[in-house]
């Protein structure tokens, strides 16, 4: 059995403020979301990614909470597997 994780996950986003190169990338929620979504995947790929602070743990935030839907629901929870699918391409 997989043990119970620990880890709470906020339910707000909370704001990055990690410099212009971020802002400039992100014109509105849906581009903010497609950048989280790509670390998130690099992250889930190459087990490890550098990223600035505030960037580090809204996307650990996003991992966290697609790890734990995917040992609460498994594979056959189909709003899971829409999730992962947006998250890892």
């Amino acid at each position: 059995m997989i043990p119970r994780m620990r880890y709470e996950i906020p339910v707000d986003p909370i704001k990055v403020r990690g410099g212009e190169e971020w802002r400039r990338q992100l014109f509105g929620k849906q581009m903010r979301l497609e950048a989280i979504a790509r670390s998130v995947n690099d992250l889930v790929r190459d087990e490890r990614i550098h990223l600035t602070y505030y960037k580090a743990w809204e996307v650990r935030n996003y991992a966290e909470r697609l790890i734990m839907e995917a040992i609460r629901y498994g594979d056959c929870h189909r709003p899971t597997m829409e999730l992962a699918d947006f998250y890892l391409k």
